[in-house]
């Protein structure tokens, strides 16, 4: 969380250590609490909050800072639940950036126990609530089944702010309510998840949602996907289906299921075409990646694979196939796949090229091959080429949002 605003009552003054208990006369004596059983201090907790922040934008160093700072904060506050669920939160998305399996469950699994443990000691702590609804919301569900706890923590946030026990900022309900019909979608609650995105939609005043609302529903209009439909010309089926599959890549499932369709009828229409091969296996992949069963995810993200080495043998050349493949394996979580060395080798090829050839991509997407490529060797631990990289993206692209993903710790000696 961002703020350092509780939304539960003050607690007694950390600095003191003293609490106040009524004596069986009703007079009032002064009671010593012995230091582990002290709250942290709000000072200490502001802090942690502000590192947690950080941490939330998933950059690895920033998470470690964090953990770092609660684990210390819980060794002097044993007993502070609130301090226990934050320390618990930054284990869970340390869990989300490691890349063998093992850690990924070791830092997961004692999280939720924490954070279930924290509210269970203190269940109207919406504070303590919303830590472990967005830690439940970020796990996979195939893995750890933790979308009805996201549900129910955010329901019972938003009760809290519909009976005027919570003060919630217009665009930090709003967020709630969009994830919270997500986590329904997610579970296939369909009506649920439309209930509230309607709820979002009459108090979104601005209609910032309203784009997001319908690329979460899959809204595509009739007409034109009747229409699109129709085609029947190999090149017209694949530059349609490659316009929605960007826009399905960002986000938009509509979109996203047309260009499958789209690309299928390329593909069918001439099976050798090593492009069409490779987009619709892409397309696929996309449509399948919030698959909730691990065997449905796992097995289509490797016939995805075959296919795209299949295209890429046929046409060893395409910059936009190896593109294609080394997004996926950079998709993939390199706990369970380990293709991270595949999206190196394919993105050094779309770099190549691109030194060739400036025009093969636009500057958005270079950047973002840059930032992409940096946290391949990230991954691999590579440092040394990772900070090459990054001073690239510095040098080449100083304006671009992705620079804002290069490690603090390495951001001054990169960037000129």
């Amino acid at each position: 969380m961002a703020s350092s605003s509780r939304f539960t009552s003050t607690r007694a003054n950390a600095w003191s250590g003293l609490r106040e208990e009524p004596r069986r006369s009703q007079a009032r004596q002064i009671t010593l609490v012995p230091a582990p059983h002290r709250p942290a201090s709000d000072e200490d907790i502001a802090e942690g909050i502000r590192l947690h922040s950080l941490a939330m934008s998933g950059n690895r160093e920033a998470i470690q800072q964090a953990l770092t700072y609660f684990e210390q904060l819980r060794n002097r506050h044993p007993a502070d639940d609130r301090v226990a669920a934050y320390f618990a939160d930054c284990q869970s998305l340390l869990g989300s950036v490691v890349d063998d399996s093992y850690s990924m469950f070791k830092n997961a699994i004692p999280a939720i126990k924490l954070l279930d443990q924290a509210v269970e000691n203190r269940p109207d702590d919406l504070e303590i609530r919303l830590l472990r609804a967005y830690q439940s919301f970020r796990l996979h569900e195939g893995f750890f089944r933790r979308t009805s706890t996201a549900i129910g923590d955010f329901e019972a946030i938003l009760a809290a702010y519909d009976e005027g026990r919570l003060a919630l900022p217009p665009k930090k309900r709003n967020q709630i309510l969009f994830d919270l019909g997500c986590a329904y979608q997610r579970l296939g609650m369909a009506e649920q998840a439309d209930e509230v995105w309607n709820r979002l939609l009459a108090l979104d005043v601005g209609g910032d949602y309203t784009g997001a609302v319908e690329r979460a529903r899959g809204y595509f209009p009739a007409d034109q996907e009747t229409a699109l439909l129709a085609l029947t010309e190999k090149a017209d089926l694949l530059r349609e289906g490659v316009r929605l599959f960007e826009a399905g890549a960002a986000g938009d499932r509509g979109a996203a299921r047309v260009a499958k369709e789209l690309l299928k009828k390329a593909h069918e229409t001439d099976p050798d075409d090593a492009l069409a091969l490779a987009y619709y296996a892409s397309a696929t992949a996309l449509i399948e990646k919030d698959a909730v069963e691990p065997n449905a995810l796992f097995g289509c993200a490797i016939r995805a694979m075959k296919a795209l080495r299949e295209a890429k043998e046929k046409d060893p050349e395409n910059p936009r196939i190896r593109l294609l493949r080394a997004y996926l394996a950079y998709s993939l979580p390199e706990a369970f796949f380990h293709t991270a060395q595949t999206a190196i080798q394919d993105f050094r090829f779309v770099l190549e090229a691109y030194e060739k050839d400036p025009a093969l991509l636009t500057k958005e997407e270079y950047a973002r091959l840059l930032h992409h490529l940096g946290e391949c060797y990230r991954r691999s631990t590579n440092d040394f080429e990772a900070k090459k990289i990054w001073a690239r993206l510095a040098a080449d692209c100083p304006d671009s949002p992705y620079c804002d993903s290069i490690p603090a710790s390495v951001r001054e000696e990169v960037t000129p």
